[in-house]
Parts: C-alpha cells; structure tokens; sequence
C-alpha cells in the first residue's frame, strides 16, 4: 500500500528520490513493481490524467538531473529507474538511458560475465524499445530513431546482444542492417546448435528466430545457406504456420516466426527435408515470396 494519498510535485520529486534509491522497496514489493506503485497512486485522485501529468513532470525533473553514468549508480537504482521510464516514457527518459548504454560500449562494459550486470543492460534496452514499438513512418527525420538504429546494429557484433538486436531491427523493418547475420555461415550454425541443445535459456531460440527471419528476408543465396547448416546438423526443419519445427536426434525444438514481411508465403509452400530436390523447392518458394 503507498504510503500518502495526495501528491504535489514536491512531494511526487521526494518520491521518485525514494523510489529509486530502494527507501521504498518494501511498498514495491507488496504491490509487484514501481510501476504498479505509482499506478495504484495515480487512480486515487478525482481527476487522474491532472495527476498523471503532475509525476510526469516530477519524473522527468528527476532525470533531467540524473546522471546515470557516475561511478556510485548501482543497478537497483538503474532498474528502478528504467521501469518508470518504460511505463511513462517521458521525453528525456530516451537520452538518458541511450547516454548510459553508450557510456558503458565506450567502456567496453556492455557486453559482461555478471549475470546482475547484464540483467541491468537488457532492462535499459527494454526501456528504449518503448519509445519505438513499431517502424516509424518517417525514420530519417528522427534523430534520435537513426542513433538508435545505429546502436542497434553494432550490437549485431556482440553475441550476448546480437538475437535482441536482430529482433529489434527486423521488428522496425530495418532489414540492411541484418544481412549479415544472414551472411555468417558460422553464426548460423551457432544459432541451429544451440535451439536443438537449447542451452541455457530461449536466447538460443530466439537467435535461431532472428536468423531464419534475416535468411528468408535476404533471399536465395541466404536462404541455401541456411538450408546447407540444417543438413550438416542433421536437423530436418518443417516451416508451418507461424512456427518452425526442427527436428533432430536429440530431440524437437519449436521457433515462433511472425506473420509479416511476406515470409508466411513461404511456410505454407514449403515443406522442407533434407534432401536436396525439396531444399531446392523451399529455396524457390523464398524467391517467389521475395519478388512479392
């Protein structure tokens, strides 16, 4: 339960002090997160878009004074913070958290062996995604939408960041920056590797994901490729309706594809198995579905 009724913009700028500095983690825990506190505050006042617009205000007072990249930031105050800026995205929240993730790939601490650590990199990556949920109408008029992009693809260089990023760049139909990743022959085996041993957790599926996505959208040659690594792994894929199904000595693996980008042409015209003829056939499928 939160603990005051009414808030002024002074008391909201103290609160977001508190919030974030962990003063008030027992309030979050009871309620889930600090989203959900603030949310069951803001659905207490008579008029409520008055009160919503009043912690916006505070919010990004907050962190237009914020200085994330100072050696004495921890984490909880980063996730904190992000989670108020993925729920509310004020307009400064962006820079302040792209400021941040820029700060740490100069440092060469993007990419880190701390699971805490890289916990906190995806949750500020997470945070950005809400400013650009779907491709913008206008991409090139959007200075900060082309650092962000541009950011994205250098990521594609880091293989703890390179399925979220694949995923991210495709989502907003930015496909150039993707061709390599269709390109990696090694890369891709990696991916069928570790979908069919899926190691560790679904980043390995979700890799897989992001490559078929990037082959099937690069066109023939890419699309050989790909087919080439499935038979080198022994692996038999079935495109269906929405998914892939590779299956494989060890086991049957399931790979969610989205429905756009004209790729679902190619599922139901292609049933893949190893042999060549029917490769053949699911690569022509591709290139019809490409001209299209």
């Amino acid at each position: 339960m939160a603990k005051r009724s009414t808030r002024t913009a002074g008391t909201w700028r103290q609160e977001i002090r508190d919030l974030v500095s962990g003063e008030l983690d027992a309030y979050i825990r009871d309620v889930g997160s600090a989203e959900d506190y603030v949310e069951r505050i803001l659905g207490e006042p008579s008029d409520p878009r008055r009160a919503r617009d009043l912690f916006v205000d505070a919010l990004t007072e907050h962190l237009i004074a914020w200085q994330p990249e100072r050696d004495d930031v921890d984490a909880y105050e980063v996730t904190r913070t992000c989670e108020l800026i993925s729920a509310f995205t004020p307009r400064v929240g962006f820079s302040k958290i792209f400021g941040l993730l820029e700060h740490w790939r100069a440092l060469e601490q993007l990419a880190t062996d701390s699971p805490d650590d890289l916990e906190t990199r995806f949750q500020c990556l997470v945070a950005l995604e809400m400013y650009y949920e779907t491709p913008p109408v206008a991409p090139f008029e959007d200075a900060a939408l082309d650092r962000y992009l541009r950011f994205l693809s250098l990521m594609l260089k880091e293989p703890v960041f390179v399925s979220y990023a694949v995923r991210r760049l495709l989502d907003l139909g930015v496909r150039e920056f993707v061709t390599p990743i269709a390109e990696d022959e090694n890369l891709l085996r990696i991916a069928v590797q570790g979908a069919i041993q899926e190691w560790i957790d679904t980043s390995s599926t979700q890799l897989l994901e992001a490559a078929v996505r990037a082959c099937l959208l690069a066109g023939v040659a890419a699309t050989e490729r790909l087919s080439d690594v499935f038979e080198s792994e022994d692996t038999v894929p079935l495109f269906l309706d929405q998914e892939l199904l590779l299956t494989h000595s060890s086991g049957k693996v399931t790979i969610p594809i989205p429905q756009n980008e004209h790729i679902i042409i190619v599922y139901y015209t292609a049933r893949i198995t190893i042999d060549r003829r029917r490769g053949l056939k699911f690569m022509e499928a591709a290139a019809w579905a490409d001209d299209n």
